[in-house]
């Protein structure tokens, strides 16, 4: 476009024309992303920075004083100073971290670092483990002596069940098949629940 066309076009922005943004933004694309590639900016990606461009370009639109035919001159400007505030004010932060920090949440509404972090303390699952050893242990009372005996040996003190079997002078099948009985008493006590 040449610059009687670019005129035309941010007058027809300025009115609301969201087609004529576009040409523009189709304009200037190649000089947003050329110096966008063109800064190496800590926490900033080349996307992030075509963005930066993008919203220079927008508001040098808003800006801009119709009738003087230097709008691309004027926009060169505002996208490369854009870029540069961007820079100083990361070079400002440094290597210095906050969780004070302000960032933008999903919902891009500005909070604190701080508030994005996961509690290590989480109550309620916390609550749900309390709740399946409750259910756990009323069902473990439910078994027989000899089954919380076979319980307490293999699943709390950790012996092997070819050491339990050998303890109790039963084959290795016969402790498998009294596992699998314990196990079987637990689970239907726990579904009932």
């Amino acid at each position: 476009m040449n610059y009687n066309e670019i005129e035309s076009c941010v007058i027809r922005v300025k009115s609301g024309s969201e087609e004529d943004f576009a040409k523009l933004m189709k304009q200037f694309r190649l000089f947003i992303y050329k110096t966008a590639n063109s800064f190496n900016i800590k926490n900033y990606d080349i996307d992030d920075l075509v963005q930066l461009g993008n919203i220079a370009l927008m508001k040098a639109v808003l800006k801009y004083k119709v009738g003087s035919h230097t709008f691309s001159s004027y926009a060169y400007n505002s996208i490369k100073n854009e870029i540069r505030c961007a820079a100083r004010s990361n070079a400002k932060i440094g290597n210095e971290l906050s969780i004070n920090m302000p960032v933008h949440n999903s919902e891009l509404q500005e909070t604190e670092f701080v508030d994005c972090l996961e509690d290590p303390n989480n109550f309620e699952e916390d609550i749900i483990h309390s709740e399946n050893i409750k259910e756990l242990k009323e069902a473990i009372e439910l078994l027989s002596d000899e089954e919380i005996e076979f319980v307490d040996l293999i699943y709390y003190k950790g012996l092997q069940l070819t050491k339990y079997a050998e303890h109790k002078n039963l084959s290795y099948q016969e402790a498998l098949a009294r596992k699998r009985k314990v196990l079987k008493k637990l689970g239907i006590y726990l579904r009932k629940r």
